[in-house]
């Protein structure tokens, strides 16, 4: 199957709004409270990072074939994001941003048949790599 255009459309205008409002942002508003309950937006901003990072572990797998999970343990998820947050603002920024450069350009350069490739997500729903745009915008 070819790319899936529509939705990677989606996801490249929900990463470049995103990562405009992340930039804008001042230092104390980025590390700030966010809604969801014992996470700053540091946080957000870390798990934005660390998700670009275990979905472009699936397209690698999708590519390959050879089994590359998400996150190789829910411990390793969680620190991922903590170490994440407890940078310093500059450094959060360029990580977020870099991470959406590469799963962006991974996607761009997955040939089409690797779009049907089966993988697990991490909580192990068999899904194929068309989907993982899709995940990403939601």
């Amino acid at each position: 199957m070819p790319a899936p255009d529509a939705t990677l459309g989606w996801m490249r205008d929900g990463e470049a709004f995103v990562l405009a409002h992340i930039a804008a942002l001042d230092d104390e508003g980025l590390t700030g409270p966010s809604r969801l309950p014992g996470w700053s937006r540091a946080h957000v901003v870390g798990h934005l990072a660390r998700n670009a990072n275990a979905l472009g572990n699936l397209l690698r797998w999708a590519r390959t074939g050879v089994v590359s999970p998400m996150y190789t343990s829910v411990a390793q998820r969680a620190d991922g994001i903590e170490e994440a947050a407890a940078q310093a603002p500059d450094a959060l920024r360029a990580d977020v941003v870099a991470a959406s450069e590469r799963l962006l350009a991974t996607m761009g350069t997955l040939p089409p048949e690797a779009w049907d490739a089966p993988i697990r997500t991490a909580r192990g729903r068999a899904i194929t790599a068309e989907e993982v745009p899709w995940r990403r915008v939601r």
